[in-house]
């Protein structure tokens, strides 16, 4: 992955005597990268950077047997000179950080500049240019999206969707977004409708005036007037308390297109098997994963129950080794290029891509919840399971199969 040399043979050996020791050749030694790892270790988000570093170190362990020397050094955002600390490491270092939004413009107005991989879902609003300005190295709210709405529409055949979502900021983003990717990719969307997340009293009204406003959106050509998939962008406690109210209302066909939250929250009861029959959910770290790296970093762990972060910082360290050490000051153009050969080396996660431009996307494992946690979704049975609910469906609407 990266190889250089530091000495050279000589043109010509001389001669041993017979009683001398032999020293052997000057072997090639490989280039050290030089990687950073700007993380919010001191504060409240301390045990998820915890989790990143144990991750970057086993990397680091693995690389090195394999005769890869990678330098990490690691800043904690939360100490007071955690910028000067930054300033004092060379240009040429890959940094892989922040996790918080308040810490980034920081690292972007340091100079000479640094090739910045923020370990966060999203940049904050502003000037900051994706690809230019710094590179995303983590999962976006876009990509769940995309994910769940690919699979909807391509292994269901599904035009028509909606969005229920709470009424609170993070909600309104998420049904925004869901909105404008459903229409990037030619489906209807029936429904948008928001609930309040501290009244669950109130919710069998806010779901059925979410149903009645699908119906009302009906189209000509449409192969039905409701929806066909529902996405719920909330943790897992209320995806419970809102999806039965869907069958309260015979409106059981749907797929329930879950947010990557419930893996974090996921408590199901075996009782709720039948409402939850056509859910699924995306997720970037699958712990039964086969792929090599996804074991070698299990089996590191040991007794420590791997998590996504794991995976990041393990995966972020192969990737800064698979880059290779950076010219003193690389530019946005030199960085988009070398991303393209890079991003094709063996993940742990779900792997990242990054386009031409330096934009980022992020392929999703699928996943349906079960009592037992979350597990792999099987496509084709919860197809059989879609088939029959949307017969049954039109046998309520018509009377016929």
């Amino acid at each position: 992955m990266v190889a250089g040399c530091a000495g050279h043979a000589p043109s010509r050996a001389a001669t041993p005597r017979k009683d001398a020791v032999v020293e052997p050749r000057n072997a090639p030694t490989p280039q050290s990268v030089p990687v950073l790892l700007v993380l919010p270790l001191g504060n409240a988000y301390g045990a998820f950077a915890g989790k990143v570093v144990a991750g970057a170190q086993i990397a680091v362990a693995r690389l090195g047997q394999a005769g890869v020397r990678v330098q990490l050094q690691i800043v904690d955002t939360a100490s007071a000179d955690w910028v000067s600390q930054v300033m004092r490491t060379p240009p040429s270092t890959i940094i892989g950080g922040p996790m918080l939004a308040q810490d980034l413009h920081p690292l972007l107005a340091l100079q000479p500049r640094r090739t910045i991989f923020a370990l966060m879902p999203e940049f904050p609003p502003g000037v900051l240019q994706e690809g230019r300005d710094a590179w995303r190295f983590f999962t976006s709210p876009r990509d769940h999206i995309e994910t769940m709405l690919t699979l909807a529409k391509d292994q269901f055949g599904i035009k028509d969707v909606g969005v229920l979502y709470p009424d609170e900021s993070f909600g309104q983003r998420r049904a925004q977004l869901f909105q404008e990717v459903a229409r990037e990719m030619g489906m209807h969307m029936k429904a948008s409708a928001a609930y309040d997340p501290a009244e669950p009293l109130h919710w069998n009204r806010q779901v059925a005036s979410f149903l009645e406003q699908g119906y009302a959106a009906h189209a000509p050509g449409s192969r039905h007037p409701g929806m066909e998939a529902v996405f719920l962008p909330d943790v897992w406690s209320q995806a419970q308390m809102l999806v039965p109210h869907f069958a309260y209302y015979q409106e059981d066909h749907m797929l329930i297109l879950g947010s990557a939250l419930w893996d974090q929250t996921l408590a199901m009861r075996p009782e709720e098997q039948q409402t939850f029959r056509l859910a699924m959910f995306p997720g970037a770290w699958w712990e039964g994963n086969a792929a090599p790296e996804s074991r070698a970093l299990v089996t590191s762990l040991g007794a420590a129950k791997p998590e996504y972060w794991h995976a990041l910082g393990y995966d972020f360290i192969r990737f800064a080794a698979t880059m290779g050490p950076l010219p003193t000051q690389a530019d946005p153009q030199w960085v988009n290029a070398r991303l393209q050969s890079a991003q094709h080396m063996a993940w742990s996660m779900a792997p990242i891509r990054w386009n031409t431009r330096g934009m980022a996307s992020q392929k999703l494992f699928i996943f349906t919840p079960t009592p037992s946690g979350s597990v792999p979704a099987n496509l084709d049975t919860i197809r059989a399971r879609f088939t029959e609910a949307s017969r049954n469906y039109r046998i309520r609407m018509n009377g016929a199969p």
